[in-house]
């Protein structure tokens, strides 16, 4: 029995938490996350950014909603990283539960939350297919 990809897995968890670390007066990088998700990917924001409907958004719908929510943070910069995570692998799905940490500019409000990921292969390479999160309540 052949040992589950946790590697790959890894490589794309770093790989999204990377698109968010930007330097002040740059964006995100937009276009690496469209390689990490499924073009027909799912992702649901906290109910407290849609007022109070849970809402799931499309791939574009996603970008759109990152760039409306982190307009403010752009001068300054930012940077999310994973503090924690765990991975369950069946087959061809995987789940990542993943503690995240963002800090705005370089001394700004820090902010933690869940990201809780849903990934499936399709025998060339894992791909997000969903996405649900929630920060931490201060």
């Amino acid at each position: 029995m052949s040992q589950p990809d946790t590697k790959s897995i890894e490589e794309l968890i770093t790989g999204f938490y990377h698109c968010f670390q930007f330097e002040p007066g740059r964006q995100p990088d937009y276009e690496e996350l469209r390689k990490i998700f499924h073009p027909q990917a799912r992702i649901t924001p906290p109910i407290a950014d849609t007022a109070g409907t849970l809402r799931s958004l499309s791939l574009d719908g996603f970008l759109g909603y990152c760039r409306e929510r982190f307009k403010d943070v752009v001068p300054s910069g930012g940077k999310e990283s994973q503090l924690s995570s765990e991975i369950k692998i069946a087959g061809n799905v995987a789940q990542v539960h993943s503690r995240y940490e963002f800090v705005a500019g370089y001394a700004g409000p820090t902010r933690r939350g869940t990201n809780c990921f849903q990934l499936v292969s399709d025998a060339n390479r894992w791909w997000v297919m969903a996405l649900t999160w929630d920060r931490d309540k201060n």
